[in-house]
């Protein structure tokens, strides 16, 4: 038996991934290339949302030098409530933010 997850669909589909940043300056360059790998192989546009969390280092400088090359690439900033500390909520979790790129 064959299983199909993703199948064609007329309209356009688009795949958003929400990933939180805490001084991640030093790993940064680690992810980049591998993740823009991972989504060129994939048969449908793709987002990645990127949310700075209070970073103390270089992070949102590389993420903003990140997005301005790949437009598959969105960066927020956290307006003061961490994203990874952030307790779960049934549905979706709401956290200010700004766009930054």
């Amino acid at each position: 038996m064959t299983h199909t997850f993703l199948t064609p669909r007329s309209h356009t589909i688009l795949l958003s991934t929400v990933m939180p940043f805490y001084n991640e300056e030093a790993v940064l360059h680690l992810l980049r290339p591998t993740l823009t790998a991972f989504l060129d192989q994939l048969p449908y546009p793709c987002e990645i949302i990127t949310v700075n969390d209070g970073r103390s280092d270089r992070t949102i400088d590389l993420l903003v030098d990140w997005c301005r090359s790949d437009p598959q690439l969105k960066v927020l900033t956290s307006l003061g409530i961490s994203v990874i500390s952030a307790p779960p909520r049934r549905g979706s979790a709401t956290i200010p933010a700004v766009r930054t790129c």
